[in-house]
């Protein structure tokens, strides 16, 4: 891991002989914070104000063209001056407005970018509250823009959108049993009852809507059924037993995890 310092992303972006490209990462983590954005909105001319999202865009995206690896690009935790009240949305001008318009040009960006992934601050934010996402004394002692309680999420999703990048994902694969996965309803029809694949037997519409389901899976669901089949008439079996007086259905709690 090749950790620049402060304030280096177009010393080490615009130079071709800088460590960022001596280094050749397969993935570069960019964060330009809001507090430094807003700084420089500060001292952008009034009248120029209202093109300043696309400006600063511009130049984002001269950053991205010269870097040939993975681009995990943080967005901009919303902070609003409070300049303009609730007309800060109505305003071009207001630095709401225009931090707004440039996540949105961002956004449209990686759609055209292609080796761009947005990391989003926003989001975690959202999720914590901004009083608890950003710490001004820390920020103004060492120029951290996210809290210490904060920083581990921020730290996971960057770990978990490279992990995504190399491949390396587990997925939940959640179903519905009862005519879904099988024909027939499990609780009501027995094991000796459900129907599984094309064994001939019953032609309703819910036993070949069920078949139809298995052959859009494909695969998938066989390895599902045949790796946890064991599992699942246990897991019948204890239930039935345990709290049949519930009516309790296993069709209605039935979570099927497969790492693949």
């Amino acid at each position: 891991v090749l950790d620049t310092d402060y304030a280096q992303i177009d010393a080490q972006t615009m130079d071709p002989g800088s460590e960022l490209y001596a280094f050749a990462p397969d993935a570069v983590l960019i964060q330009m914070c809001t507090e430094k954005l807003y700084e420089a909105f500060c001292a952008t001319a009034p009248d120029r104000r209202a093109t300043f999202a696309a400006d600063t865009y511009a130049h984002i995206l001269q950053v991205w063209q010269r870097i040939n690896a993975n681009i995990l690009q943080c967005s901009f935790p919303l902070m609003d001056d409070g300049a303009f009240g609730q007309f800060g949305n109505k305003t071009q001008a207001s630095f709401l407005f225009q931090q707004r318009k440039l996540e949105l040009l961002i956004m449209e960006g990686c759609q055209e970018v292609k080796n761009v992934y947005i990391i989003d601050l926003n989001a975690i934010q959202s999720g914590c509250g901004r009083d608890r996402f950003s710490d001004p004394k820390l920020y103004y002692i060492a120029k951290m823009p996210i809290s210490l309680d904060i920083l581990p999420r921020v730290a996971r999703s960057v770990v978990d959108t490279i992990r995504a990048l190399r491949g390396n994902v587990k997925k939940c694969v959640v179903l519905d049993l009862d005519n879904t996965l099988w024909g027939g309803v499990i609780g009501d029809d027995g094991l000796s009852g459900i129907q599984i694949g094309d064994n001939g037997g019953n032609n309703s519409r819910v036993k070949n809507g069920s078949f139809s389901f298995q052959v859009f899976a494909g695969a998938t669901v066989t390895v599902i059924f045949e790796s946890i089949n064991g599992i699942i008439i246990l897991l019948y079996k204890m239930l039935y037993s345990c709290i049949s007086c519930l009516r309790y259905s296993l069709s209605e709690s039935a979570l099927l995890i497969s790492s693949m």
